[in-house]
């Protein structure tokens, strides 16, 4: 979880301060399930990204709660929720030169498409060592 854990901590750092009940995060698609993971909702309730379903308009809403002990425990949260960008016959709303952009024509859309699927099955194989490293050193 890396910068996502240390985000986390750091977001549930800021929830304790007084007067503060609420945080506006916007996260990268394909590391969002990471930070909604540190933040403690259930590995198995968070999904992946999905690039062939447009999926870059999720919102996550996270609810805690203050113990006695002023520890914050997750007491609700809700993992439906978008902005409805894929309803959108074009939903790449980013650059269309330089940094960001995609290239033209299907193949190269298709060979991009390839590589980000490539890159999360990576993402996914490293964090399930990382995470069994750390569970075999407790």
């Amino acid at each position: 979880m890396c910068c996502n854990k240390a985000a986390a901590e750091t977001i549930l750092e800021k929830l304790k301060q007084s007067g503060i009940n609420t945080i506006l995060v916007a996260w990268e698609s394909m590391n969002i399930k990471w930070l909604t993971r540190a933040l403690g909702v259930p590995t198995d309730k968070v999904k992946s990204w999905n690039r062939k379903k447009n999926a870059y308009d999720w919102i996550y809403e996270l609810k805690y709660t203050t113990g006695s002990d002023g520890e914050l425990t997750l007491s609700e949260y809700d993992l439906t929720m978008t902005q409805g960008f894929g309803t959108l016959e074009n939903p790449w709303l980013g650059p269309e030169s330089g940094c960001g952009e995609i290239p033209a024509g299907d193949a190269a859309k298709q060979s991009l498409s390839e590589r980000m699927e490539e890159m999360e099955d990576e993402m996914e194989e490293m964090q399930a060592k990382m995470e069994a490293k750390m569970e075999a050193k407790k």
